[in-house]
């Protein structure tokens, strides 16, 4: 007696849960401070350049573009596999960039992930503006390092407190009093100054910031 496959039908392999049609859902927005980036593909932040208040600066932050950050991924226990700064690339390639005045309409986009398994995720991304808080600081350039120019002005200081003391007779409590004001002088002259913000810029106008939602999927299925 032989089995043929016709009379025995081999059993069938289950076939592989379908993939659920959401993945992840990612925001991101503007970092804070508000940090300008290098125009190009590669968005990478520049050194900063000093915001000031003059009308060529108010039209600077208008056209200046600014470092994203995700700011939320769900669901919190899948995060997404690339990572944030994947996720910044390719919602918002080119930094993002405030309006001032009228919020700009929405917008959308697309892209694809291939990742090293040859497997595909597709995003669509979905950007909004929404208020921008005017006290939102603007990131400033380090202070340079001015421990040379402090360390000659201390050494002056010294040098000609000593002069003094040794001319005049003054007591050496007199010159550590001059010496501790000289030297608090330039400690203050030293602190940065306090940032400026988005406020400062806008004269009081509204300003609207670009959110960016972004639904990744496994399956291809466009947004439209």
């Amino acid at each position: 007696l032989f089995l043929t496959p016709a009379r025995f039908p081999m059993a069938a392999e289950p076939e592989p849960p379908p993939l659920p049609l959401v993945s992840n859902i990612l925001v991101v927005g503007l970092a804070t401070p508000l940090a300008e980036v290098a125009a190009g593909p590669e968005a990478a932040p520049r050194s900063q350049r000093s915001f000031a208040t003059t009308a060529a600066d108010r039209e600077r932050l208008r056209r200046a573009r600014f470092a994203p950050e995700l700011s939320a991924s769900y669901p919190p226990d899948r995060p997404f596999a690339p990572g944030a700064g994947v996720a910044c690339c390719f919602c918002a390639p080119s930094g993002l960039r405030i309006s001032v005045g009228t919020a700009p309409s929405p917008s959308f986009a697309s892209f694809v992930l291939t990742d090293e398994a040859y497997e595909r995720s597709y995003g669509h991304v979905l950007t909004c503006h929404v208020p921008l808080a005017l006290d939102t600081p603007l990131a400033q350039p380090e202070a340079p390092d001015d421990a040379g120019a402090c360390g000659d002005a201390s050494a002056a200081g010294e040098a000609g407190a000593g002069a003094a003391a040794s001319e005049q007779g003054a007591a050496s409590s007199e010159a550590l009093s001059a010496m501790t004001a000289a030297a608090a002088a330039i400690s203050s002259a030293a602190e940065p100054p306090p940032l400026l913000t988005v406020g400062d810029l806008s004269r009081g106008a509204a300003v609207w910031a670009p959110v960016a939602l972004c639904i990744v999927s496994r399956r291809h299925a466009p947004l439209c």
